[in-house]
């Protein structure tokens, strides 16, 4: 057995020709670039009066899991000043509750609804509240949210017009073009992300007021506020706000480049140089089966998912033959059997029993001689649930209750809250080397703690 990645120039993956082509349903993409704009019309009270003026603003990240963010009045209020307000939320699935008095604008979601964008606004009419509070509706959902004061605005019909949209993945957010009906209106255009840590640079002609990121960057949220005064009526034209989203372009293919390091390491450790029969399972949209199809061109490729639509596109995309897996993977018929099994992330979601017998399931498709290589949570996600710095999307309260299981056996799991049987596995080394010993048509060949883009740990079994 080989213990982490062997230096061998077979792992050098610059000269791959990798199909850069991503799914927009592909939801480990999506994760990271779940993004919507809005774009909002001030309206001024005449023409003849003096334009619309930013006045304060105040921003606020909700630091804690307590199903709600707080927000702060601004200083200087006057009467007849018009609050924005604005919330992006994250795993607010059933929608935000604004305080009483305030009046929505806008909701715009991401392409998969991880983000929630929305939009209010208030007329001063005396004194108001110290602070605003929005509830989440969900203990589990993160929030960033701005306060801003603009004096000058119609207050008796204050929005001119408005839109909103989900983004798009890439580096561009863009905001609807909108069509003013009178001088000097005060165009608010609000970029937000979810589960990221980018930064928006502002469009061209607008200026920056609200840019804040909530500390839990992994699964947190991110919105950016600016504002441009528009003399004449007519069309602004799209606004479009430049994440530097790159860092997470890159972070998906040098995740499947990782992996397919790992699969070779794991290839020289077990004494193999070429496979010619691949099944990636769960293969999601292919963010690894790209990899393997470019480093084993003739092998024929199965891709296997719950998400049908991740099926079809590996097939229609790398031209692997698709096959639905189902929850019991005992029902999941395959044609023949395969001299490679990629199993990213399928064992750190499945309770100890399943884990078992699944092993054992992989075994069984395995040619004699051919190689599983799966993934698991280590010591590195233990630490990571020890220290607060992340949850994995559990329930916080039960954390403790996992950590407990692990203490006591090397081995811990919990629900997804409301999806029984699905849910996060942390194992430790000598646990999943003690289940592999259990099963006599498996021969350990390969472990890299954290080998898979620093996170994941990575085993290697050879059927007998």
């Amino acid at each position: 057995m080989i213990m982490g990645e062997p230096t061998n120039n077979m792992l050098d993956l610059g000269s791959l020709d990798v199909i850069k082509s991503i799914s927009p349903n592909d939801e480990m993409y999506v994760v990271t670039r779940n993004a919507a704009a809005q774009s909002i019309a001030l309206r001024p009270k005449a023409p003849s009066e003096a334009r619309i003026k930013r006045i304060a603003h105040k921003a606020s990240a909700a630091h804690e899991l307590s199903g709600q963010i707080v927000l702060s009045n601004p200083h200087g209020l006057l009467k007849g000043d018009l609050l924005l307000a604005v919330i992006a939320s994250t795993f607010s699935y059933k929608g935000v509750q604004a305080p009483a008095g305030w009046n929505k604008i806008l909701n715009s979601s991401s392409s998969a609804a991880i983000l929630q964008l929305d939009s209010y606004y208030k007329i001063v009419e005396g004194d108001e509240a110290s602070t605003w509070t929005w509830q989440l509706n969900n203990n589990n959902a993160r929030a960033t949210g701005s306060i801003l004061v603009y004096r000058g605005v119609n207050s008796s019909d204050p929005i001119a017009t408005c839109s909103g949209n989900s983004g798009t993945p890439g580096a561009r957010n863009s905001a609807p073009s909108l069509t003013t009906d009178a001088p000097d209106c005060l165009v608010v255009g609000i970029f937000g992300e979810g589960m990221a840590d980018g930064s928006y640079e502002p469009p061209s002609g607008f200026t920056e007021i609200v840019n804040i990121t909530s500390n839990d960057p992994g699964y947190g949220n991110y919105h950016m506020v600016c504002d441009a005064t528009f003399s004449s009526p007519g069309i602004t034209g799209e606004l479009v706000a430049i994440s530097d989203v790159k860092v997470w372009d890159e972070q998906y293919f040098r995740t499947g480049a990782s992996a397919l390091r790992q699969i070779m390491g794991a290839m020289l450790a077990a004494g193999k140089d070429n496979f010619t029969s691949i099944l990636d399972l769960p293969c999601g949209h292919g963010r690894v089966l790209r990899y393997l199809k470019a480093r084993f061109p003739n092998a024929e490729l199965t891709s296997s998912d719950l998400n049908r639509d991740g099926v079809d596109f590996c097939a229609s995309t790398f031209g692997a033959k698709g096959v639905y897996s189902q929850l019991n993977l005992r029902g999941v018929k395959f044609q023949g059997k395969f001299d490679l099994i990629w199993g990213g992330s399928i064992f750190t979601h499945i309770n100890k029993y399943l884990w078992f017998d699944w092993l054992g399931f992989f075994g069984d498709l395995l040619e004699h001689g051919g190689l599983l290589v799966f993934t698991t949570h280590g010591r590195l996600s233990v630490k990571k649930l020890q220290a607060g710095e992340t949850d994995y999307d559990l329930n916080r309260e039960r954390i403790p209750d996992i950590l407990k299981q692990y203490a006591k056996t090397g081995f811990g799991y919990l629900d997804y809250p409301s999806k029984a049987g699905y849910g996060v596995s942390i194992s430790s080394p000598a646990w999943v080397l003690s289940e592999i010993e259990r099963h006599p048509q498996l021969r350990l060949v390969y472990f890299s703690e954290m080998g898979c883009d620093g996170h994941h740990d990575v085993v290697a079994c050879v059927r007998i």
